[in-house]
């Protein structure tokens, strides 16, 4: 999970809500469609919650209600409360779905769009298996029982990240941390899309620089 920067919402939300008797349920598919590029554009190519990658079309993810539609039909067309998420293990067991699928109806204590929140300060991730959590126990929970964030293959794909960024340092030459700026700065760049599970090489790096803010 990292935070997201959000950006002006397409101009078909705009009208849509602007009209009587709207929903989210009556929005046009291609606004829908608009909406899926604007949101994966503006989280740079991942999921919200386990940031793997996603593309803007309905085989690839999902449009995301951070509140849920159930009980807060008044925010199910606010552009901040959208976001895009990966499909999360449509169609498997319910120990394999994770992020929106697992989520449904839950609703969450953070959310990452909202810049109030500052979600890296919620969340903490564990350099020795990959594992994600939080030093808040209620997010905490949900973190793990809501959206199934320490899935076998999530953390093992965080692992994976970390793996290589080790070897990375290993090999890296003396002084290290002029490299290590330069690297923040290439996998926090705001163009283009980010590399898949990099928040935790992100918080790694962070914590290696000292920086705390």
């Amino acid at each position: 999970m990292r935070s997201i920067k959000k950006c002006n919402e397409p101009a078909s939300l705009t009208e849509h809500r602007a009209k009587t008797h709207t929903s989210y349920a009556n929005l046009s598919s291609d606004a829908k469609q608009e909406l899926r590029k604007s949101l994966v554009s503006e989280q740079q190519g991942l999921c919200c919650y386990c940031t793997t990658r996603i593309r803007a079309n309905a085989d690839e993810m999902k449009i995301e209600h951070w509140k849920c539609q159930s009980g807060n039909q008044d925010s199910e067309l606010t552009y901040g409360n959208l976001l895009a998420a990966c499909q999360g293990g449509v169609g498997q067991q319910y120990q394999d779905q994770h992020c929106d699928t697992r989520k449904g109806d839950q609703d969450l204590s953070f959310n990452p769009a909202d810049p109030a929140h500052v979600i890296e300060r919620r969340i903490k991730f564990y350099f020795a298996d990959g594992r994600i959590g939080s030093d808040d126990e209620q997010f905490a929970r949900e973190l793990e029982d809501f959206l199934n964030l320490n899935h076998s293959r999530l953390k093992a794909n965080r692992k994976g990240k970390l793996d290589a960024f080790f070897q990375w340092y290993e090999q890296a030459r003396k002084p290290r941390k002029p490299r290590l700026e330069k690297l923040l700065g290439e996998i926090t760049s705001e163009d283009g899309e980010l590399e898949p599970f990099s928040p935790i090489v992100v918080a790694l790096v962070r914590k290696k620089l000292r920086i705390t803010a």
